[in-house]
């Protein structure tokens, strides 16, 4: 059984939504600062990171930044402003490649091999691929910003090559995130002054996304009855479409191209490690 579709500590909570509704969160575990789950991920599917305060209306304001796979994708202020205006809920949907537009997030297949040559992660750069973190810190809003350059997120892009990983590294359960479709959202930056240590955030909210039949196997959650088994390999039958002919499999990784190398974000999209009293932009869209 889910233990609800959200975790939250000290007055924060977060949910990972697809298709329009919060994912059930599994094996809750809760600390005097921090929150941590497992949710199911579907490889193929988009999804959001949505935040709430739960009291905006305390006259804090914080900075919620958001990491998937260890990458910063984007960040929401919430509580109240340096002009008295109060926000209780913000999303984050995607990464920005512009002051108009996102990149969709989606869950993706990983791929194994025992071939070295084939890898396109080093095991050092895998400890953090399965997560999805919201790392809150407390703030002072300063204003308005002026909209820096903005660069690329260091996801993959959905329509690169297959992420490859060494069949060592099957632990990490057969899924990663990616970057989809562009969306239209506007940029709204606002210049922020970090009152908390950057390595120490106030609140950290962490989801820790598997494949269900992984989950289950793990005992993080109960498995499935004999009639929910047979729902799910019916549900998996209908995801392959035939196409010219030909069975196309809509979980298979797509073929490969070179992806873009890592490049460092601007103070706009990134948390410097001044610590307290650094200050930075932050996206409110």
């Amino acid at each position: 059984m889910a233990d609800g579709n959200s975790i939250a500590s000290r007055g924060y909570s977060a949910s990972i939504v697809c298709n329009d509704a919060a994912l059930p969160v599994y094996s809750v575990d809760s600390g005097p600062k921090s929150a941590s789950c497992w949710i199911a991920s579907d490889a193929g599917k988009s999804f959001e990171v949505h935040m709430e305060m739960l009291e905006p209306d305390s006259g804090d304001a914080v900075a919620c930044w958001v990491f998937v796979d260890g990458s910063k994708v984007g960040g929401r202020i919430l509580g109240t402003d340096e002009t008295g205006r109060s926000r209780a809920t913000g999303k984050v949907v995607g990464a920005r490649v512009d002051a108009s537009t996102v990149k969709k997030l989606y869950f993706a297949q990983l791929t194994l091999s025992d071939d070295d040559a084939q890898l396109t992660h080093a095991r050092g750069q895998l400890d953090e691929m399965g997560v999805i973190a919201v790392k809150v810190y407390r703030v002072q809003t300063l204003g308005h910003a002026e909209r820096p350059e903005i660069l690329p997120s260091n996801l993959p892009d959905r329509r690169g090559g297959a992420v490859v990983v060494h069949e060592k590294d099957k632990k990490l359960g057969g899924h990663h995130a990616v970057l989809g479709e562009e969306v239209e959202s506007h940029s709204n930056k606002h210049r922020v002054q970090i009152l908390d240590d950057d390595k120490q955030p106030y609140v950290t909210l962490e989801f820790r996304y598997r494949p269900m039949a992984i989950l289950q196997a793990q005992g993080y959650v109960p498995p499935a009855s004999p009639k929910e088994q047979d729902r799910n390999t019916r549900g998996a039958k209908r995801r392959a479409k035939r196409v010219n002919g030909q069975v196309e499999d809509r979980d298979r990784p797509p073929k490969k191209q070179k992806t873009e190398p890592a490049q460092t974000l601007t103070t706009a999209e990134s948390h410097d490690a001044r610590g307290t009293g650094s200050s930075n932009a932050i996206d409110l869209t």
